[in-house]
């Protein structure tokens, strides 16, 4: 439940939300994204956070879901295991003209760390949670598949 909205003068308009345990969750819409960006923090402190980068982000939105879908396209020729598939399946899903990650959200947490979280693939992959691409400032460095994650409990 959203209870507090502000004015972030280089991020726009957010929605805080404090979550289970210690965190806490600050929600920002993203033009040509529907799930726009969250950014989760142990404290509802947004200095935390790597504004400037969130910003570049934000603004070109396109330009690092383009780069996370070449990521996964590599990752699915060279480590078809990542996404439990045979190396002639992970080559085949490759080589599609549109590779199957869809609806993606947009993540940040402290620092510089980020990540772009796919809801949806066309690869039964990364169960109810998705696929995530994680970042370290703008370059991709290694897909996750959320599938054994849990969902987190309030104490």
């Amino acid at each position: 439940m959203e209870h507090d909205r502000i004015y972030h003068r280089d991020l726009g308009a957010l929605g805080y939300q404090k979550g289970p345990q210690s965190i806490h969750r600050w929600h920002g819409d993203m033009e040509g994204c529907e799930q726009g960006f969250d950014i989760i923090l142990n404290e509802p402190d947004l200095d935390l956070a790597d504004a400037g980068l969130i910003a570049d982000v934000v603004r070109h939105g396109d330009r690092y879901r383009k780069s996370a879908l070449e990521y996964l396209r590599m990752k699915l020729a060279e480590e078809p295991e990542l996404f439990q598939l045979s190396k002639a399946d992970g080559a085949e899903a490759s080589r599609r003209e549109e590779i199957p990650f869809d609806r993606p959200l947009f993540i940040f947490y402290e620092g510089r760390e980020w990540m772009i979280l796919f809801l949806e693939n066309g690869l039964d992959f990364g169960g109810q949670f998705g696929v995530s691409v994680e970042f370290s400032g703008e370059t991709p460095v290694s897909v996750c598949d959320l599938s054994d994650a849990e969902e987190i409990e309030d104490d």
